[in-house]
């Protein structure tokens, strides 16, 4: 359950690009799929993942969805509207109940069929393949409105890397695209986050990293050499601070 909790955070924290935007002066946080969605699509996996198979439960965070995979085979006959619960691991089932973690056997699908409703997602699809089966989550059409407000692009146009949760004997491995570098060498990347700090200097690494179309951790890695080099500080204190360029990178 511990584990849960601490993926659900990392995939907030690191994975999910939650959108900033402001009324005046009121802050509002944009997330692309409810919480709810999220969790109760992790515990379906662990409930009824073919352990047996020795295969781990995977999220892979794209730029337009979410998808959470484990190996299983759906029932015949069985959709999102219209479902029986299956105990196909009756251990861990019941532990996730008595736990407190699931209220009523069944009621999953529909609580996360509500959450995304009530947030204007749409409709979660569970794609069956033949030996397994995948949750995918697509962002709300006011996160992929919000974009197109706040930096003037079809959300359709901006690519993120994926990135892959692994979920293996209760350890959570993190794995980054091998391709993650593909939309700029690292010279014009480093190029790039100077133009676009010296544009806004209150901008965000997710921000950035939504823009550049690569992870957070690349633009962390980008940012601590641009400080280290001398081309920016940053002034003021991490929430509310703001980023000083000091030179271009040409000098």
């Amino acid at each position: 359950m511990v584990l849960c909790k601490a993926i659900i955070r990392s995939l907030n924290t690191n994975y999910k690009y939650n959108l900033i935007s402001y009324d005046k002066t009121t802050r509002h946080e944009t997330q692309p799929y409810p919480d709810v969605a999220i969790r109760e699509g992790i515990y379906n996996a662990l409930m009824h993942n073919d352990w047996s198979a020795c295969q781990p439960i995977t999220i892979k965070v794209f730029d337009l969805k979410m998808e959470i995979s484990n190996r299983s085979v759906l029932p015949a006959g069985w959709t999102m509207e219209n479902h029986d619960s299956l105990h196909i691991n009756p251990l861990i089932s019941n532990t996730f109940k008595y736990a407190g973690f699931v209220e009523k056997f069944g009621t999953g699908i529909p609580k996360m069929l509500n959450a995304c409703k009530a947030d204007g997602n749409p409709v979660p699809v569970y794609k069956v393949y033949e030996k397994s089966i995948s949750l995918v989550l697509k962002p709300s059409e006011k996160y992929m409105l919000l974009v197109d407000q706040l930096y003037g692009r079809n959300i359709n146009d901006i690519k993120l890397n994926t990135n892959v949760v692994d979920v293996v004997n209760g350890v959570v491995n993190v794995v980054d695209d091998p391709n993650e570098n593909h939309v700029l060498n690292v010279s014009d990347r480093r190029k790039r986050l100077l133009e676009l700090i010296s544009a806004n200097a209150s901008i965000s690494i997710a921000e950035l990293a939504l823009i550049m179309a690569v992870t957070k951790r690349t633009v962390d890695r980008d940012i601590s050499w641009l400080k280290e080099h001398g081309y920016i500080s940053r002034e003021g204190n991490p929430k509310s601070g703001y980023w000083r360029v000091c030179k271009s990178i040409d000098d």
